[in-house]
């Protein structure tokens, strides 16, 4: 606690000259005191994003959004935040990140983030948001061409999702080799395969991720 200031105020009195008769002591004592309260905790407050903001994707699209968090205790308290609820993470600065799978096309995801001080008692805030994953188009294989030995085809389909080409010399088989592996690339694009002399037939097949076979 604070420390407590004393005063001391005293006095003494009797005869110079006849200390046998007797003497008498006069004496008072104060003490003075400083009483300060100790301050009280206020809660952090979430200022960004806005309560029940809500972000829109599709699959493979990062999504990044920035928490932000006052208080108004002095000096300064550390805020630190935390993932309750949600897919995704959350840094304790309270940068939440989440990139959507293929499973997570057509829903509504509710994320609840937490903020707390490291003042006494510890006191937090929570604020909620939504990202909604938009249904997933399937790829598609078109414009189809062969020169010089070359077969090339066209894909296309939604931006963000990962997109691997796969071949096949036998549709009674399962035996699908990968030939093309591409992270959230620029739709439609080219695909061009040169080893194609060799083979009497080939089989080709889109698919996207995360995750990727």
């Amino acid at each position: 606690g604070a420390p407590v200031p004393v005063a001391y105020r005293g006095a003494f009195s009797g005869p110079s000259d006849n200390w046998a008769d007797g003497w008498t002591a006069l004496s008072t004592m104060g003490f003075l005191t400083n009483a300060v309260a100790a301050p009280v905790n206020t809660a952090p407050v979430i200022t960004a994003p806005a309560a029940n903001s809500t972000y829109t994707v599709n699959v493979g699209v990062n999504v990044s959004v920035t928490n932000l968090a006052t208080d108004s205790d002095l000096p300064a308290q550390t805020l630190t935040f935390s993932l309750l609820s949600g897919l995704g993470s959350i840094t304790t600065n309270g940068l939440f990140t989440w990139r959507p799978q293929v499973s997570d096309s057509g829903t509504t995801n509710v994320v609840t983030v937490q903020v707390s001080d490291d003042g006494t008692p510890a006191l937090s805030a929570t604020n909620m948001f939504s990202v909604i994953v938009n249904p997933l188009t399937p790829p598609t294989l078109g414009s189809v061409s062969y020169s010089a030995g070359q077969f090339s085809l066209t894909v296309d389909g939604q931006f963000g999702p990962d997109y691997v080409i796969q071949v096949s010399t036998n549709l009674a088989t399962t035996n699908w080799v990968t030939v093309l592996s591409t992270n959230s690339p620029v739709v439609p694009f080219i695909f061009t395969d040169s080893a194609t002399s060799d083979e009497p037939m080939k089989f080709y097949r889109a698919l996207v991720g995360p995750p990727l076979p």
